[in-house]
């Protein structure tokens, strides 16, 4: 099985959470119904996490503890602060600050 999660902005207020569930077992249509109904509670756990989440950005790859399974994060923060922000060594506290966490689109 696997589980894929992405959140979208949608605008400076929302971001949407998608998710993309593959699986090579109970393939038929029938379980559908019950793996959506697992995300979509998956999801509502996760919503209170990433509302509430601190830092608002990511920090810099080297600003934290990581193992070789955080590998596709820490490619993804190195090509945030390179490409986005501009620079891959700007510490997190040189980023402008948002008051609160962008909610998720219901």
């Amino acid at each position: 099985m696997i589980l894929q999660a992405a959140c979208i902005p949608i605008d400076a207020r929302r971001t949407r959470m998608l998710f993309v569930t593959l699986r090579d077992f109970l393939r038929p249509r029938i379980f559908d119904a019950i793996f959506h109904r697992t995300n979509r509670r998956i999801a509502s756990e996760d919503r209170e996490v990433v509302e509430s989440s601190f830092p608002y950005e990511v920090p810099p790859a080297g600003d934290e503890r990581s193992v070789r399974t955080d590998g596709p994060t820490l490619m993804f923060r190195k090509r945030y602060f390179a490409e986005l922000r501009g620079s891959s060594s700007e510490p997190a506290e040189a980023a402008p600050r948002r008051r609160a966490a962008l909610p998720m689109a219901s």
